[in-house]
């Protein structure tokens, strides 16, 4: 209860036992799930019947009492080679409140407001500190491009582009000329790269 009432998304690795006092295992993960972790998650249970459930969480294993030691080995390495994929799909942002592990494909755009940076997520927005120039080192090398000066746009997320703007999610932001030729190229190359619109 503690653990998931508290639970920050900073963990690489969550090992959960599946018969736990107040909430099981499998409630606990869902939970967690819910929080948007995408950690890699490891089941250990004498309980056979419940390796089905761990699809709905997206368990990436399950180590049955009593573990061996091969048993535990061969899921920890599968954790560690699924974390290792996934180091720089994510992002660890500071804020009022603390920390935020943010996943790049939940990053619709970011946008400069008053000095401040609004990250405009998948299922959040929430304000950081920092600037743009700082956002655009921190997403080097990622499908990220400027559209305009105050927004720099997921080219995962671009719905459609017209002549003066392009939407991304739901919403629609202006493409300002000096930035045009920049965008549409960066775009054509997101999509010439296997990315689709």
């Amino acid at each position: 209860m503690d653990f998931i009432s508290d639970y920050k998304p900073i963990y690489d690795v969550v090992l959960m036992d599946i018969e736990m006092p107040m909430m099981n295992g499998m409630e606990t993960a869902r939970k967690l799930r819910e929080k948007g972790d995408k950690a890699p998650l490891i089941f250990i249970t004498n309980m056979q019947q419940y390796a089905v459930n761990g699809y709905e969480v997206d368990a990436i294993g399950f180590m049955l009492k009593p573990v061996t030691y091969f048993s535990f080995a061969l899921k920890l390495k599968k954790a560690v080679l699924t974390v290792m994929g996934s180091k720089n799909n994510f992002i660890a942002l500071t804020f009022k409140d603390g920390i935020k592990k943010i996943y790049i494909e939940d990053i619709y755009y970011v946008e400069v407001y008053k000095h401040r940076l609004l990250w405009h997520l998948t299922d959040d927005v929430f304000e950081a500190n920092g600037t743009m120039k700082d956002v655009e080192n921190m997403l080097a090398g990622k499908d990220f491009a400027r559209c305009n000066h105050c927004w720099l746009v997921n080219l995962e997320h671009v719905r459609q582009v017209k002549k003066e703007s392009v939407f991304v999610g739901e919403d629609e932001l202006l493409i300002s000329r000096n930035k045009r030729k920049e965008f549409m190229d960066a775009l054509t190359r997101f999509l010439t790269g296997g990315g689709r619109l």
